[in-house]
């Protein structure tokens, strides 16, 4: 095969929606693509349609991650509720040093 021949990669093509973590990758893309075009100065034409793609993208992030289950909530919450700490089962002796004489 000669280096100007093509090659073919496989890739796993996903129906549906995009994961979390493809959106997240994607939001952060976009983002640094802003800042470049901020620094090089281009238009309002290139930059308010990016801008608004990443809020879209960041408001599907958010969806995504309510429907998830949230992640971590909101220590600052009204109804926020603090995680119980579980004991061991007696079966187990607790780690330390041991007992014995």
């Amino acid at each position: 095969m000669s280096r100007h021949e093509e090659t073919v990669y496989r890739t796993t093509k996903k129906v549906g929606e995009p994961s979390l973590a493809e959106m997240k990758s994607q939001a952060s893309r976009l983002k640094q693509d802003l800042d470049q075009f901020k620094v090089r100065g281009a238009g309002a034409a290139l930059i308010q349609p990016l801008q608004e793609r990443i809020r879209d993208l960041e408001a599907a992030i958010a969806h995504a991650q309510a429907a998830k289950g949230g992640g971590t909530p909101d220590p600052d919450a009204p109804d926020y509720q603090r995680p119980v700490a579980r004991t061991t089962s007696s079966r187990f002796p607790p780690r330390g040093k041991p007992t014995r004489v």
